[in-house]
């Protein structure tokens, strides 16, 4: 059975020693009919320098787009291959998958993917989860579905 996966700011090709840090963890962890969410900052760089990295990397992936994909356009990622993108975000069960940390509704959990001190300064909501990359070990992690 397919496992999910979660990961966010990769940043691709900022840094090839990263980048391939980055695709080794990755594919390590996540099998080829697995399923990752992408939470947002997925790489910088034009159409074919993102689509090489994107095609070494393992399973079936989704993005829920950040502010730096947004100047991409869906159309974009769908086009490297990403699934299905989402431009504020995605419930599954009882998460709520998205880029920045968002107030949600009693009994939800909040899955998101900045890691900008700025953005959460204020933000105190304990019903949260951040998988940024520095924040997982640069690894995809598994959601633990209940």
């Amino acid at each position: 059975m397919a496992k999910i996966y979660l990961i966010s700011d990769t940043h691709f090709n900022n840094d090839k020693a990263m980048d391939e840090t980055i695709i080794k963890n990755w594919n390590n962890t996540v099998n080829e009919d697995d399923i990752v969410y992408h939470l947002g900052n997925f790489g910088n760089g034009n159409f074919d320098e993102l689509k090489l990295i994107f095609d070494k990397l393992n399973g079936h992936k989704y993005l829920i787009m950040s502010h730096h994909d947004t100047s991409y356009g869906k159309k974009f990622f769908l086009k490297l291959g990403f699934k299905e993108v989402y431009e504020e975000e995605y419930t599954i069960g009882k998460y709520v998958l998205t880029h920045y940390p968002k107030d949600i509704v009693p009994g939800k959990i909040n899955i998101y993917g900045t890691n900008n001190d700025e953005t959460l300064q204020n933000f105190k909501n304990k019903n949260c989860i951040c998988v940024s990359l520095e924040k997982i070990s640069y690894s995809p992690i598994m959601l633990k579905e209940e």
